[in-house]
């Protein structure tokens, strides 16, 4: 009864192969697409100056805006880096940007921002001889009417008005003195 079984089960697996690679042989079988077929492509022509498609080149009338990095809380109240961008990149924009993300008060306004040498250098970056370097600058910020920010208290907004200013004025160190 075993031996029966097993040459039922047998069989049934060659049929079942049969009928998955094809069924019957010298059949033929026709395709046909099921949707409208897809337009053949084309090589769009390319701006020599930037290499990209004519169909997609930059706004020539768009204003070209400065990347600024800034500290600023989330919605966990968690600070984070956050990506934004200002006419240029100076000082009283940054403000701007640290009070309309919450990082600082309204009242918080820009009074100055010297920078000075130190005695550290940094290597000047890859591909740069060994010998090359970049001293490192270091920072003293001066704020006035400072207040911390939506659900800062004030040592954590303290800390990102700090990293912002050294993230994107290149500085080593930044001292922050308020007034």
């Amino acid at each position: 009864m075993k031996k029966y079984l097993l040459m039922l089960l047998i069989a049934t697996g060659v049929m079942m192969t049969a009928a998955a690679c094809g069924g019957k042989s010298g059949a033929s079988v026709e395709t046909t697409a099921a949707g409208p077929s897809a337009p053949e492509s084309t090589a769009e022509e390319t701006n020599p100056d930037n290499g990209m498609p004519l169909s997609k080149q930059p706004d020539p009338t768009a204003e070209v805006l400065a990347s600024i990095v800034v500290y600023a809380p989330d919605d966990s109240g968690k600070v984070s880096e956050i990506m934004d961008a200002a006419s240029e990149l100076t000082e009283a924009n940054v403000i701007d940007l640290l009070k309309q993300h919450g990082t600082v008060g309204d009242g918080t306004t820009f009074v100055s921002l010297d920078t000075e040498d130190s005695k550290e250098t940094v290597a000047a970056g890859p591909g740069v001889s060994s010998t090359d370097s970049q001293t490192v600058k270091n920072g003293t910020l001066t704020l006035s009417g400072f207040t911390a920010g939506k659900g800062l208290d004030e040592a954590t907004a303290k800390q990102a008005v700090i990293d912002t200013f050294a993230a994107n004025f290149g500085l080593g160190s930044v001292k922050l003195v308020l007034k």
